[in-house]
């Protein structure tokens, strides 16, 4: 009798560590993918942000945008630092909730990116 419970114990033990790895894994796989779309909904903005700048007649002008992908939102705030230089905040929302901001200072003239900076 005392064998059958440790077998018992043993095997309730087994399936157990197998269910807890197998929801990890699960809940790490479901992240990445949120990190990957929420990564390529960035790199996106960014190609768009700086056609924007590129086909803007006035640069200057821009102000607040935003634009509709399948797979989430992103928000541009242009602003001018100075002459020459701009900066646009670039906010990302998937439609799964994981968010991602930047800001990307480039020049006008060439519309190329001078600094990058993360928030997470």
């Amino acid at each position: 009798m005392p064998l059958v419970l440790v077998i018992s114990f043993l095997v309730l033990f087994l399936i157990a560590r197998q269910l807890s790895l197998y929801v990890s894994e699960a809940t790490f796989y479901k992240e990445v993918q949120g990190f990957y779309e929420v990564n390529h909904l960035l790199e996106s903005g960014v190609v768009e942000a700086m056609s924007l700048v590129k086909s803007e007649p006035s640069p200057y002008s821009l102000t607040n945008r935003s634009s509709s992908y399948p797979t989430g939102k992103i928000f541009f705030t242009f602003e001018q630092v100075s002459d020459g230089v701009g900066a646009v905040l670039i906010e990302c929302e998937t439609l799964s909730g994981h968010f991602y901001r930047g800001r990307a200072y480039f020049q006008y003239n060439e519309a190329k990116i001078i600094r990058w900076v993360e928030y997470r």
